[in-house]
């Protein structure tokens, strides 16, 4: 029977190789996200594990682990005969099948690819033969044994690997340890669960196995009887939020986005808990700081009405990366992200997508609109804001003025279709624009738009014409150091005539038509255009400077009319035009002052008022005297009496309560805007 026994295992040994792949599980690392420096972490997701090396585990932490877990280690041939044969016999005689095994045991166990974790004689013959055959190979000594197991381990509190536990436990990493420290650990081996749930409420029960480890460490020589003696139990730290995150203010809102562009790039949430990614993201840290300032100290958010949001997006459109943003005053208290899931009519602030449509086909800022109002469009009376009538006004002029009866006209002029894609084009995305939306009051923003797709759109214009998708991963670093991000996509959306034309006249708007409050200091030049709805139910601003392109939102999310306190009902050029302001004077300090090119008027200059004097080239039309006792949008914080109109509506639900990762909700039905 001896012989029998000798040679079925001498044939094990020749057929059982050593796997020459690791688990999954025994390599998961989970991801970190990061600040757009690379270094600052804002976030973990995922498996807590961070593997060290051999060099970096202090000798009093292994000679702990030693101690509670395998005291031969450095000289047993990685198997243990006297807990085999123990093992063995509990099996035999049909009682539960016992471990008895060494770190090199239990290493192959947990580390390598087709080793199970069954408890039966076979599963055990293939985890001592590999023991024995990883032992005797040169490739895997004692020290790389002893590195993969501690980065392996499971310790409790989400903690897999030394490094990782040292930071749960005791907030440290593991070169910190002590070894009464480096004890406790290695007692937490063999219960990990348990031990998971100790801050400083320990048991009787885990100071004896403390006390054992630190016994079997004077029986090693790691430490004397002397150190032993002045040793003192290391009551754990309190435990952390998973993952170390705080994900409270805008940091939730940022790993929430940036999870958001993983997914839609391929990635599933176990890629990201589980692939040791180093994410890098665009945000950056003092932007985000200024874009919080700028609304909470603009507007005190804990008194908007019911429903209403502030968002606001920063974007270089030299690069279509997300700098700042603001989603919300605080992620754990609500998910609802104002910048990126929230949406709302655009107002006027769409405008400068039709006018560079006229300028792509051909129409020159020289050209020619009716400023008279009302006019009747398809049934319907359109008219300008406060009811204002102008004369003929050239391109420039109407966008300065924000003229809608003229813009409706351009818009049939040029096509709706036409103007439904040069938005596309631009950046706002095609499931905001539905076909019915696709008539010539598009060009008053009949149409939803978010923070985030405005920033994009008129990003384009301040990058001349060409726009780059806007995106918030700058990097995605798997565990071979190689960034797998594609590079977002790039198109020329409309030439650099068309986009320093449409930037002409909007820097009109700011210096002295309906967003004048958004001019910034040391005369900065600024391009932007102000968007208020029907019944003020949103107002906007979007504007840009050469470096920058930002996009502020104040809206009602159950499209509801609504005033602010202290501003009232607002306008583009109240509320949001203050906010952008107080963002941009903070995120361009220090940032060279920058000039737009100049116009080129070139084009054919189309006369859309006929029958009215035109007038000439490169010169503006004189204001009326009614558009000079009603400008098209107060630039100071005014509260009239907010508008009677009666709610036949029932609103969404209320947009605090939207769980993270909700796509915007679709575009309204409200009348179009007024401005």
């Amino acid at each position: 029977m001896a012989l029998l026994v000798l040679g079925g295992f001498g044939i094990a040994y020749a057929t059982i190789p050593v796997p020459d792949v690791a688990k999954q599980e025994a390599v998961d690392q989970g991801s970190t996200f990061y600040y757009a420096d690379g270094e600052t972490q804002f976030a973990e997701r995922g498996v807590d594990r961070d593997p060290v090396d051999y060099d970096q585990i202090p000798m009093h932490v292994q000679d702990a682990v030693i101690s509670a877990e395998d005291r031969d280690y450095w000289t047993s041939p990685g198997v243990s005969l006297t807990g085999t044969i123990r093992a063995v016999w509990f099996t035999v005689t049909g009682q539960q099948v016992q471990g008895g095994s060494t770190i090199t045991q239990q290493f192959v166990r947990n580390y390598f690819e087709g080793v199970s974790r069954d408890q039966t004689i076979s599963r055990k013959l293939q985890e001592i033969i590999i023991a024995l055959k990883v032992d005797q190979s040169p490739d895997m000594d004692k020290k790389w044994v002893m590195e993969q197991y501690l980065n392996t381990i499971y310790y409790g509190r989400n903690a897999y690997g030394i490094q990782s536990a040292a930071q749960a436990y005791y907030h440290k990493d593991v070169g910190e340890l002590t070894a009464a420290e480096a004890a406790f650990l290695a007692a937490a081996i063999q219960q990990p669960t348990l031990y998971g749930q100790a801050d400083s409420n320990t048991t009787p029960e885990m100071e004896e196995r403390w006390q054992y480890v630190v016994d079997g460490m004077i029986e090693t020589g790691s430490i004397s009887a002397a150190e032993a003696e002045e040793m003192e139990f290391p009551e754990p730290k309190a435990q952390r939020p998973a993952n170390s995150t705080d994900l409270s203010g805008y940091k939730g809102y940022m790993l929430q986005q940036a999870i958001k562009e993983l997914e839609d790039l391929g990635y599933t949430e176990d890629n990201i808990n589980r692939g040791g990614y180093r994410i890098v993201t665009t945000f950056d840290q003092d932007l985000m700081e200024a874009a919080q300032e700028a609304v909470e100290q603009s507007v005190d958010v804990d008194s908007m009405p019911e429903g209403v949001q502030a968002g606001l997006t920063a974007i270089d459109p030299a690069t279509g990366e997300v700098v700042g943003f603001y989603g919300g005053k605080d992620y754990m208290e609500n998910q609802y992200d104002s910048a990126f899931n929230g949406s709302a009519q655009a107002g006027s602030s769409f405008k400068p997508y039709v006018l560079a449509t006229a300028l792509e086909n051909g129409y020159s800022l020289n050209s020619v609109v009716d400023g008279s109002s009302p006019i009747t469009v398809a049934g319907s009376s359109i008219a300008n804001y406060g009811d204002a009538s102008y004369g003929p006004m050239t391109l420039v002029d109407a966008t300065r003025e924000s003229l809608n009866t003229g813009y409706v006209q351009l818009a049939q002029e040029v096509g709706v279709d036409n103007v439904r894609q040069t938005a596309y084009d631009l950046g706002i995305p095609e499931s905001m624009i539905k076909d019915d939306q696709v008539v010539p009051t598009i060009a008053l923003g009949v149409t939803n738009v978010r923070p985030i797709d405005q920033a994009s759109g008129f990003g384009t214009f301040a990058n001349g014409g060409e726009h780059i998708e806007a995106h918030v991963v700058r990097e995605i670093v798997n565990k071979d150091g190689e960034n797998e991000r594609p590079e977002p996509e790039r198109t020329q959306a409309v030439s650099e005539e068309t986009a320093a034309n449409v930037s002409y006249a909007l820097q009109q708007v700011v210096t002295g038509g309906t967003g004048t409050s958004a001019a910034l200091p040391d005369g900065r030049p600024v391009a932007g255009k102000t968007g208020t709805t029907d019944n003020y139910v949103a107002a906007w601003f979007a504007g840009y400077t050469p470096q920058l392109s930002t996009a502020v939102g104040v809206y009602n999310g159950n499209n509801q009319p609504f005033s602010m306190p202290g501003w009232g009902s607002l306008t583009g050029g109240s509320l949001p035009a203050t906010i952008w302001r107080n963002f941009m004077t903070q995120a361009m300090e220090g940032k060279d002052v920058k000039e737009f090119p100049p116009p080129d008027y070139g084009g054919e200059v189309h006369d859309l008022a006929p029958d009215v004097p035109t007038p000439d080239p490169g010169q503006s039309a004189p204001p009326s005297p009614v558009e000079q006792e009603a400008r098209p949008e107060e630039t100071q914080p005014v509260e009239p009496p907010a508008p009677e109109v009666p709610d036949t509506s029932e609103p969404p639900p209320d947009p605090g309560f939207t769980p993270p990762f909700t796509p915007p909700a679709g575009p309204s039905t409200q009348e179009p805007p007024p401005e």
